[in-house]
C-alpha cells in the first residue's frame, strides 16, 4: 500500500503541475482562493511526509504566480492558502510569504465581517450574496482555523491565538447538532438556526481542521476540549459507515449517493487521531479501508468527488449535486494518501 500511494501522489501532482501551467483545458489553479488553497494544502502535506522537493518546488512555483493575487480578498476561504505559505516561510524564509501570513491574520482578526455571536461570516466574495455575512459555515473550521491556530503558535501571539480558539469554539458550538451527533452545513446568526444537513465534506473539514490542530496544540489544549468534541463525533460518524468504509454526502442520509472527498476527510482524521493516541486501532483499520474502496482515474484524480455545494435549506438539493474534478478534491487526496506514504 505504501508503494501504491507514492506512486499515485506523483501521478496526481504531475496532474496538478499541468493544471497550473495550463496546460489542463477546463481547469486553473492560478488564483488565491480556497478550491487551488486546499490543492496545496493537500501538496504541503506530500512534502511534509516525505520531504521530496518536487513538492517544494510545485509551492515555490505557485507562489512565485499567484502569492500578490488580490482578486478574492475579503473572504474566510481566501485564509487557507496561508498555510502552504507558512510553511514555505519555515521551509525558505521568504519574507514574502511571512508577509501574506501577516496581511490574513490582521484581515481575519480586524477587518473580516463578523457574524452576531462573533464568528468570521462566510462572506465567500466581495460584493457577493448579502445573507452570507450572517451565516457561518463548516468550512471555516478547516479554511481559517488551521491557519490561525498555526500561525498564532509560529509568532507566539496569545492575543491571536485566543481568537484562533475562539473562532473554531464558536464555529462548533453554533454548528454541532447534539441530537445527532453531527454538525449542519451551516448556521445563521440571525435567526439562530442551524443550516442545511448533516453534510458528509462539511464534517469531513471539521474533522480534519480539528485533528490538525491538535497536531499542532497537542491534545490536551484547551483541557481536552478538541479531544472530547473531536472522539464523540468520529465515533458517531464510524457508525453512519457504508461496509466498505465509504460515507454518504449525506451522512445520515443512507439513500444520497457515497462521496469520497468526505470519505477521504475522515479517513485522514482517523488515521491522524489513531497517531495522536486518541483512538483505537479500528480507526486506523477504517482509513486502510477507505484507501482500498478508492476508485481513480488515470491521471491521478479520485472519482466520486462531489462538486462545490451551498448550504441549502432542502436536504433534496444535496442529492443532485454533481461529481466533478477539482483542485480541492487533489488537496484532500494528497492529504489523505500521504498518510499512507514513506
Amino acid at each position: 500500500m505504501t508503494n501504491d500511494a507514492v506512486k499515485k501522489m506523483k501521478t496526481l501532482l504531475n496532474t496538478m503541475r499541468l493544471i497550473m501551467e495550463g496546460k489542463e483545458p477546463g481547469r486553473d489553479m492560478n488564483y488565491w482562493e480556497w478550491n487551488s488553497g486546499v490543492g496545496l494544502f493537500g501538496v504541503m502535506k506530500a512534502y511534509e511526509k516525505t520531504n521530496e522537493d518536487e513538492y517544494l518546488q510545485f509551492m515555490k512555483d505557485w507562489f512565485d504566480r499567484n502569492g500578490g493575487d488580490d482578486r478574492f480578498r475579503g473572504s474566510v476561504n481566501c485564509v487557507i492558502p496561508c498555510c502552504m505559505a507558512l510553511a514555505l516561510y519555515r521551509i525558505t524564509g521568504d519574507e514574502r510569504c511571512r508577509a501574506v501570513c501577516d496581511e490574513y491574520a490582521d484581515w481575519a482578526q480586524n477587518i473580516s465581517v463578523k457574524t452576531k455571536n462573533g464568528g468570521i461570516a462566510h462572506v465567500w466574495s466581495i460584493g457577493g450574496i448579502e445573507d452570507y455575512k450572517n451565516q457561518l459555515w463548516a468550512d471555516s473550521v478547516f479554511m481559517a482555523g488551521i491557519f490561525l491556530v498555526a500561525y498564532a503558535k509560529e509568532i507566539d501571539d496569545k492575543d491571536l491565538m485566543h481568537f484562533a480558539v475562539s473562532q473554531v469554539k464558536i464555529h462548533i458550538e453554533s454548528l454541532f447538532d447534539k441530537e445527532a451527533g453531527l454538525f449542519n452545513h451551516g448556521y445563521h446568526a440571525l435567526k439562530d438556526r442551524r443550516l442545511g444537513g448533516h453534510w458528509g465534506r462539511g464534517n469531513g473539514w471539521i474533522a480534519a481542521a480539528l485533528a490538525e490542530i491538535m497536531c499542532i496544540l497537542g491534545p490536551d489544549a484547551e483541557n481536552g476540549y478538541f479531544k472530547d468534541i473531536f472522539v464523540k463525533f468520529i465515533e458517531q460518524v464510524y457508525s453512519l459507515r457504508e461496509e466498505n468504509g465509504m460515507l454518504h454526502t449525506l451522512l445520515d442520509e443512507p439513500e444520497s449517493y457515497t462521496e469520497a472527498t468526505a470519505s477521504m476527510l475522515f479517513g485522514y482524521g482517523a488515521y491522524a487521531g489513531y497517531e495522536l493516541g486518541i483512538l483505537d486501532e479500528r480507526f486506523f483499520e477504517w482509513s486502510k479501508q477507505i484507501y482500498a474502496a478508492l476508485e481513480f482515474d488515470d491521471d491521478g484524480t479520485v472519482k466520486a468527488c462531489s462538486g462545490g455545494t451551498d448550504c441549502f435549506l432542502e436536504l433534496d438539493s444535496y442529492f443532485t449535486i454533481p461529481c466533478v474534478k477539482s483542485n480541492y478534491a487533489d488537496g484532500i487526496t494528497l492529504m489523505f494518501l500521504s498518510k499512507f506514504a514513506n
